[in-house]
């Protein structure tokens, strides 16, 4: 239980606990905003009420300990060519999620005649969900390695994740809650690595 709260494993955690308090608090400060059928990214929305302050203080923020832990890892983990590269994608992902705070998407993420900022944003929401999924799977093969262990369950994991974007994209009703439980599992995913590497290395020196 120390390790979930203490060690490297500490900074994915904070970052899941940043972004979910921070899309609650966010949510119950914006009138009638549906955490079932809404996407996270309508609390940053063009327009919102909250959204001068949940880009930057919760999307943006959140990502911060997610780099944190990308280089602890680095500094941590053997300069083997499936755990660079994941480190590199998991950088990426959190990189590209705070370029899609920075752009925030149009008045319900759903617009007809898109802005520039509503295309970036679109363009980087997605593309860090596929880069994020695929650094995690090659850093799980990675460790697996190390730990002389055949990867069993793994690849269910992007599978399942992919299916609930899809989820998020076609089910209108479900859109909110196909990508909260998207999150969920990078985050439990990204967690569950964060312990590995916790294990199989010793800390950083200094």
């Amino acid at each position: 239980m120390t390790r979930i709260f203490g060690g490297i494993v500490a900074l994915p955690v904070l970052s899941c606990a940043w972004l979910a308090v921070g899309v609650w608090v966010a949510g119950a400060m914006y009138p009638g905003y549906n955490h079932l059928s809404q996407f996270i990214s309508e609390l940053g929305e063009t327009g919102s009420p909250v959204g001068a302050w949940v880009n930057w203080g919760v999307f943006f923020a959140c990502e911060v300990p997610v780099l944190v832990f990308v280089w602890q890892a680095f500094r941590r983990l053997p300069r083997h060519g499936l755990l660079t590269a994941g480190l590199a994608l998991l950088a990426l992902y959190a990189l590209l999620l705070m370029a899609a705070a920075v752009f925030p998407c149009d008045f319900r993420c759903r617009a007809q005649v898109p802005t520039t900022s509503h295309q970036i944003h679109m363009l980087t929401g997605i593309s860090a969900y596929l880069f994020g999924l695929a650094g995690l799977l090659a850093l799980s093969i990675g460790l697996g390695r190390m730990e002389q262990r055949k990867p069993r369950l793994v690849f269910v994991l992007p599978v399942t994740s992919v299916l609930l974007l899809a989820v998020s994209g076609t089910v209108p009703e479900y859109a909110g809650l196909g990508q909260r439980l998207n999150e969920a599992l990078i985050y439990i995913w990204m967690i569950a690595v964060a312990a590995r590497v916790e294990r199989l290395t010793p800390p950083s020196r200094p």
